[in-house]
């Protein structure tokens, strides 16, 4: 997100709204999307086909921003068992362990935070970061 840019939630008004500045300023940006994709996504009863995963993602992730959590668990879980190869998987293990953790479900964290930290052991330095607070907060759940 550009520095000095104020981000809440509310100023959109849409799945829509949130998935465009994702792409550009937020979690979705650097995961290969162009602007064509929020463009593809727009328009209600559409069949989404293959841009469905990133609207399922982009959903949950506003929900799981805005508070939302047990509603943002429930997307981020949708479409079970998790597809191998699926762009969002690493980032939905990372929401999923935030979520469990938030609740006191230390197992389910844990179990979370692992998946994630396995599947983005060798991410781009930008992500790096993501990885390095995953494993501090496995280390914490585990006492160490």
């Amino acid at each position: 997100m550009p520095q000095g840019q104020d981000f809440t939630v509310d100023r959109f008004e849409s799945v829509d709204g949130f998935l465009e500045d994702q792409l550009h300023f937020g979690p979705l940006h650097g995961l290969g999307h162009r602007r064509e994709s929020a463009e593809q996504l727009r328009g209600e009863g559409e069949s989404y086909g293959s841009e469905w995963p990133t609207r399922r993602y982009a959903h949950a992730e506003m929900l799981f921003l805005l508070g939302r959590h047990e509603e943002a668990e429930r997307w981020f879980l949708s479409d079970e068992p998790f597809v191998s190869g699926e762009q969002y998987m690493a980032p939905r293990f990372r929401r999923l362990a935030q979520i469990a953790e938030r609740r006191g479900d230390q197992k389910k964290a844990t179990e979370y935070y692992d998946r994630f930290v396995e599947l983005w052991s060798d991410c781009d330095p930008d992500l790096r970061p993501q990885v390095d607070e995953a494993k501090a907060r496995l280390a914490a759940l585990r006492g160490g």
